[in-house]
């Protein structure tokens, strides 16, 4: 008997020996994947760069990575190593981007767009912009995004929307403004239309007719204006008041290699500039009427025709339901034109600040039609990425959950206290053992 309980005790100690062997090669190699959360990230990238990579990684994240984590992960997965990942919350979807708009001021257009509420799985405030002097401005979006113009200020070279992922958008190109001529009969309008461009910092031409055989000339160019050249290399935009159809060809030409132009009802009613409409007068002529009528919306004091958008054109601006202003393209360019006649009338008789607000609605019209080439800005080191979240996604796949195992996680508390517990009931064993044979 007491030979059999020694056998049966050195059995023992050899089996949970063995045992215990077999799960540290177990741990060493498994078939799991090695998992990080956002707070082991950066260490565990680091042993994740090194020659003895695991061949598969799971990430468990509360944050999106920053742009060098989101980079080096990008790198191992290429490399050969699976990498799958989760949320533990969800977060919302953005992306943000930044374009300089034809204006002497330099201002930028930051537009933002998300998904809405419902298909983000997320309620996220409204996010602001940032730049390194802090809040620039609080965006308040629609269900798919918006869009907000901000002045350059000194120094200025990057936005950053604070929400979903933190994307970042700098500006990466300035747009070459060149001069705007205008054309027409010297009239108040030609008049009030170059002053209000001039306040904006526009560079002007002109010829304003006096008479069949006089015109009054002004230019910026080093040469003299005695015959006008229209071309994209000399000029951002052309405004036609009324009388110019000796350039109507010219213009043509000038449109179609990408010029921007704007019609007035008395230009855009002759013959010769059929081919640069982009609407048709669709009903009667609507006579002005006293100014001081309409403090609210001055321009519905204007004479008026109503406008029909034609096939390559959309009503950018609406009076009582009908189309006031029309944008269209014309070849390579872009062409306005325009139902208000006598514009001036808003600025000399409008309520107080109608100078300022006429300035700013003509300096809009013209930077939506004027050619102004880009140039490349040189940025050095860092990557900007506009879109975090949908960046991530396009490296590493979409989130999944990870699939549960059917093997045991030798990492977790209660099969580590098993193996201290095996390795004691050995140690007992053997120790029994011995006892058994008279050894100490």
């Amino acid at each position: 008997m007491r030979l059999r309980g020694e056998r049966l005790l050195s059995v023992t100690a050899l089996t949970l020996l063995a045992t215990l062997a077999a799960a540290s090669l177990w741990s060493v190699w498994r078939p799991g994947p090695t998992q990080l959360s956002s707070t082991s990230l950066a260490s565990g990238i680091e042993r994740l760069s090194g020659r003895a990579a695991p061949a598969r990684v799971h990430l468990r994240l509360d944050s999106l990575p920053d742009a060098v984590q989101r980079d080096r992960l990008a790198s191992i997965a290429r490399a050969g190593t699976s990498l799958t990942w989760e949320s533990t919350r969800p977060w919302p979807r953005i992306a943000l981007s930044m374009e300089p708009v034809a204006d002497p001021r330099r201002p930028l257009r930051v537009s933002v767009a998300r998904l809405p509420q419902d298909a983000a799985g997320v309620d996220a405030p409204p996010p602001a912009l940032v730049d390194s002097g802090g809040t620039v401005a609080d965006l308040i979006l629609g269900p798919r995004g918006g869009s907000v113009e901000l002045s350059v200020i000194a120094g200025f070279a990057e936005l950053q929307v604070i929400d979903g992922g933190r994307p970042r958008a700098l500006v990466e190109d300035s747009l070459v403004l060149r001069p705007v001529l205008v054309l027409g009969n010297a009239s108040w309008e030609g008049k009030f239309v170059l002053a209000a461009l001039e306040e904006l910092g526009w560079p002007t031409d002109a010829r304003l007719t006096l008479a069949p055989r006089a015109a009054v000339r002004q230019a910026v160019q080093s040469t003299p204006p005695s015959a006008l050249r229209l071309d994209t290399a000399r000029y951002a935009a052309v405004i036609v008041t009324d009388a110019a159809a000796d350039l109507a060809v010219e213009l043509q030409r000038y449109v179609a290699a990408g010029g921007g132009l704007i019609l007035l009802p008395d230009a855009a009613r002759q013959a010769s500039f059929a081919r640069l409409r982009v609407a048709q007068v669709s009903g009667p002529a609507v006579p002005a009427r006293p100014m001081s009528s309409d403090s609210v919306a001055p321009r519905r004091a204007l004479a008026f025709s109503t406008l029909k958008a034609g096939s390559r054109a959309d009503a950018i601006e609406l009076r009582d339901g009908q189309e006031a202003v029309v944008a269209g393209h014309v070849g390579g360019g872009r062409v306005i034109q325009l139902g208000y006649s006598d514009t001036w009338r808003w600025r000399m008789g409008g309520p107080v600040g109608s100078e300022v607000e006429h300035r700013e609605w003509w300096g809009a019209l013209v930077s939506q039609v004027a050619y102004a080439p880009r140039i490349t800005l040189a940025r050095a080191g860092s990557a900007w990425t506009h879109a975090p979240l949908a960046s991530f996604e396009r490296n590493l796949g979409s989130a999944a959950p990870l699939a549960e195992s059917p093997y045991p996680d030798l990492e977790s508390p209660g099969v580590r206290l098993a193996f201290v517990l095996l390795f004691l009931a050995s140690a007992l064993c053997e120790w029994a053992s011995r006892r058994l044979r008279g050894k100490r």
